[in-house]
């Protein structure tokens, strides 16, 4: 069903589902880059792949929302992890999602109990 979805096509014209999935995934990715923090995170993938995935998931959802595949965008982040990424720069993401989750988690909670302390 989903490989017949993207052949659907206007007639006598090039607009199919996937080609304005991709022509959307690409304006993301020249949204992105057109940030100089941004830039710089994205394309600095080996010592920094969180934000390579950042961008991916970014532009995998908006191309998917693009074509009204609601299921796309959520599953956009995974998409982007699985087909972007190797296995190594996986790792090192999920350790780096962890460590900044933790360290939020950690100030968080410190600053809540401090709070309460006056």
């Amino acid at each position: 069903m989903f490989w017949k979805l993207q052949r659907i096509s206007v007639q006598g014209t090039r607009w199919s589902v996937g080609w304005v999935d991709s022509w959307a995934h690409e304006i993301g990715h020249v949204l992105t880059n057109n940030i100089p923090f941004w830039k710089w995170v994205a394309n600095s993938k080996d010592r920094f792949p969180l934000g390579k995935w950042l961008e991916e998931s970014f532009a995998y959802s908006l191309g998917h929302l693009s074509t009204l595949r609601v299921h796309g965008v959520v599953g956009g982040p995974l998409e982007a992890m699985l087909k972007e990424l190797t296995r190594a720069q996986r790792i090192k993401m999920l350790k780096q999602l962890g460590i900044g989750t933790g360290i939020g988690i950690g100030t968080w909670l410190t600053w809540r109990f401090y709070d309460r302390r006056r």
